[in-house]
């Protein structure tokens, strides 16, 4: 494509974004970065569109106008240049296409640029070789996550896709929401705890509740696959080791409880998508893509700490993803359940109990959080007994913050085989995690 055409294209996305705000979220997704676009103009009307997108304020030209002079580029985006965007516009019907030409532009750009540097280096006998060698697969490998064109999946579809060499066949459902789960809407709940206490477990069974009581649940999986979550669900369920499962070792006697569980886990109305490395934004643009497609009534994010931000240092990019959590339970009306890891300051004290000071990187997510959970395992540090009693598969849910709530302490069992969680005092399964 020559340079008046990517010109061109990159008019019509701009200007579709100043004349329909709901393609917003689905070109950011596309494009997380400005500068995929060559123009600079342009880059900078992209910029500040998504200062704009981000802070809730209304998008047009006069808006847009304002933010390019707070931002300093006036002189490469001008009135005039803003004014004639929204004219290149016939429609927005094919945004993901304008989108993708784009992107696939500038990921040849760069491939052509990363040739001619590497080619440099690898001639200048200064340079360390090895080094050259991997800053070169580097960039090539994060030029790659922008050639995914994820989006999220009906849990149907990934079980009749995982599942379907053991010739099992799902059925599609489409469940009404009801009203129970809004009890908490608005609110931003931060499940945290040290690797492998069993957070992802945790907030599964949350989502699958919520789900058999109707209510439509978006996952952003940032960690584990679909399939891996998937597979979860079906191990809680039927009692068949996750491992057993993943390596397809399923005995005769498990096939009937194998095959009723996909069909049951299908016809709920969970939707996960489990692009990895994504933004602040691309949550939010997910999100609300998700509630106006399938009016999601919970969202689940797995976990903080993977997500980035365009931020100069890691408390920053953490507090920026967290405010746009907070954001997100508001704008959407839905309670948002965000994984996030504590940090070894917890491993260093006799009580290793964690407190909110341990919520790792930043205390932006203590302020944000309408409530914060902790998961405690006393065995994950090697303990048989715990407050005098014996704690072989004990789990502690502590609820160190609610704005509108009690505090408290919850005891559990985890069963890890089948990632479950169970009530402590007579080992029923755990119904309502609520």
């Amino acid at each position: 494509m020559n340079g008046t055409d990517l010109d061109y294209t990159e008019r019509c996305v701009i200007g579709a974004c100043l004349i329909d705000r709901t393609v917003i979220p689905q070109v950011i997704e596309l494009i997380p970065n400005e500068d995929i676009f060559l123009n600079e103009a342009n880059r900078a009307c992209f910029k500040s569109i998504k200062k704009l997108y981000d802070s809730g304020r209304d998008i047009d030209t006069i808006t847009l106008t304002d933010q390019i002079k707070k931002d300093r580029n006036e002189k490469l985006a001008t009135p005039y240049h803003i004014v004639t965007l929204t004219s290149q516009v016939a429609s927005t019907a094919h945004i993901e296409t304008h989108c993708i030409i784009l992107k696939e532009n500038y990921i040849r750009r760069r491939i052509a640029e990363l040739g001619r540097d590497n080619a440099k280096k690898s001639l200048d006998d200064s340079e360390d070789i090895l080094n050259t060698l991997s800053d070169f697969m580097g960039e090539l490998s994060n030029l790659s996550v922008l050639t995914s064109q994820k989006q999220e999946k009906r849990i149907d579809a990934i079980v009749a896709t995982f599942f379907q060499k053991q010739g099992v066949h799902t059925k599609i459902d489409l469940s009404f929401i009801t009203d129970e789960v809004k009890a908490i809407s608005g609110q931003l709940i931060i499940l945290a705890a040290r690797p492998s206490m069993g957070k992802t477990a945790f907030a599964l069974q949350i989502a699958e509740f919520c789900a058999k009581d109707d209510y439509s649940v978006g996952i952003l999986s940032l960690e584990m696959t679909d399939g891996q979550l998937t597979m979860r669900l079906v191990s809680k369920n039927t009692g068949i080791p996750f491992d057993r499962l993943e390596s397809r070792d399923i005995r005769q006697d498990e096939t009937e409880k194998h095959y009723n569980s996909c069909n049951d886990i299908s016809e709920l109305p969970i939707w996960i998508d489990d692009e990895a490395g994504i933004t602040d934004l691309q949550i939010k643009a997910k999100a609300t893509r998700m509630k106006a497609k399938h009016d999601i009534d919970l969202l689940v994010v797995d976990y903080l700490q993977l997500a980035h931000s365009k931020q100069q240092s890691r408390e920053q990019e953490i507090s920026a993803i967290s405010r746009t959590l907070k954001g997100l339970a508001k704008s959407l009306d839905i309670p948002v359940i965000a994984l996030s890891q504590l940090s070894r300051k917890v491993e260093e004290r006799t009580d290793k109990r964690p407190l909110l000071s341990d919520l790792r990187e930043s205390g932006a997510i203590e302020q944000d959080a309408d409530q914060v959970w902790f998961m405690f395992r006393p065995e994950y540090y090697g303990l048989t007994e715990f407050d005098g009693e014996p704690c072989e598969g004990l789990c502690e849910l502590i609820v160190a913050k609610n704005r509108n709530g009690k505090l408290g302490r919850h005891k559990m069992r985890f069963n890890g085989a089948k990632f479950e969680f169970e009530k402590w005092s007579n080992f029923t399964k755990l119904d309502n995690p609520f």
